[in-house]
């Protein structure tokens, strides 16, 4: 009941342009910067940041299982996970930036985590107990070159409507994706019989494990990504702002690993020479696979109280998963500060701008050791 479990490989460096209007734990970060895009002084942005969310335990101890800390929830466990680091230079209204960027997303059964779980902490299994095995994950690596525009609808640049597009060329840096379905029945504290099924394509399988006659040069990547963002300052001071990234991604891989192990110790088969058969067969194979990368959708309402003082109003969409948040806004002078909190993982969030300087950090524990959300982002910006 042994397997390799991707959510370990979760908070690593990755990267887009993250616009200044994210989310307490922002998974919708995008190639969008409104702000220095739309200004006629050039300018020189660095971005780099992480966010994470991993229901049964915390993103820190995801190498551990959770430990003492693993707190799984019934059904199907959710994480997420994303990251960017870039450099865009802005001229007069056009953006072009290099950048890394990763993403993971993931969902696994209680019963599947609670097995992993219990074989990393070497706790003995539940005799008896029917493990219901089921697991959807995918993570993904890519570096590459983003082209964008701002547009300015209205009077002034204080007020008005702008609207920003950006494509991006992707060229791929890593991709697994795997999904694992069966039932297993734990027969004594150290033993399971059942059935599984596991199906894993990924550019890391080429090393011990995989067929060494099955090859075909190395994994290759190409791709594309589109950006929208839309934003809209009122007379009252009224903000809204809709950020759609990866409204169009995909990349295209060749030579990609690809596994399938078919396990069954349920029942005993002999062949012709009165052999058992093995308990464990695979087939492994190179393919070419097209990974479609999602959309994620992020809003903001900003609602004007006093001088100086807006309350929050957003929402992070992915896949179907909201993350909504409420928070209060300030400026004072060239600084402002945001807290805010996400309504789903009961993350705080706190996001500190002076000048062209901007910092964020949000987790929904003060040990953040425990803590099933994490994010943290910086950006500086520099005016030639």
């Amino acid at each position: 009941m042994t397997a390799q479990c991707r959510w370990s490989a979760l908070l690593c460096l990755c990267g887009v342009v993250a616009s200044d209007v994210a989310s307490a734990v922002a998974f919708s970060t995008g190639i969008a910067p409104l702000q220095d895009c739309g200004g006629a002084t050039g300018s020189l942005a660095l971005d780099g940041g992480v966010a994470a969310f991993l229901e049964p335990l915390s993103p820190l101890r995801a190498a551990e299982y959770g430990g003492s800390d693993y707190h799984p929830a019934m059904g199907s466990n959710l994480g997420i996970a994303t990251g960017y680091a870039s450099a865009t230079a802005h001229v007069s209204q056009w953006c072009i930036g290099l950048f890394y960027r990763s993403e993971f997303e993931g969902r696994a059964s209680k019963d599947l985590l609670d097995a992993w779980s219990a074989n990393r902490q070497n706790r003995p299994f539940d005799s008896g107990r029917l493990y219901s095995l089921s697991l959807d994950d995918r993570t993904f690596s890519a570096r590459g070159l983003g082209v964008g525009r701002v547009w300015h609808l209205g009077s002034s640049n204080d007020h008005g409507t702008r609207f920003a597009l950006v494509v991006s060329y992707l060229r791929g840096v890593q991709i697994t994706e795997q999904t694992l379905n069966g039932q297993v029945r734990a027969t004594s504290p150290d033993l399971g019989v059942g059935t599984a099924q596991w199906l894993r394509t990924g550019t890391d399988l080429g090393g011990s494990g995989f067929n060494p006659f099955v090859s075909s040069g190395a994994p290759q990547g190409d791709g594309f990504t589109a950006d929208l963002e839309m934003s809209n300052t009122a007379t009252n001071g009224l903000f809204t702002d809709l950020l759609v990234t990866d409204v169009i991604g995909w990349i295209a891989w060749r030579n990609v690993p690809r596994s399938l192990r078919l396990l069954n110790n349920q029942s005993i088969h002999y062949n012709i020479n009165l052999d058992r058969d093995a308990s464990i067969t695979g087939i492994d194979s190179i393919a070419s696979v097209r990974s479609n990368i999602r959309a994620k959708v992020h809003g903001l309402v900003r609602i004007p109280m006093i001088a100086g003082v807006a309350a929050e109003v957003a929402d992070d969409v992915i896949d179907g998963y909201h993350f909504p948040t409420v928070g209060m806004f300030t400026a004072r002078g060239s600084s402002t500060t945001t807290i805010e909190l996400d309504l789903r993982t009961h993350a705080l969030g706190l996001r500190q701008q002076f000048h062209k300087v901007s910092f964020s950090m949000a987790s929904n524990r003060i040990d953040f050791s425990t803590a099933t959300a994490l994010a943290v982002s910086v950006r500086a910006s520099l005016a030639w």
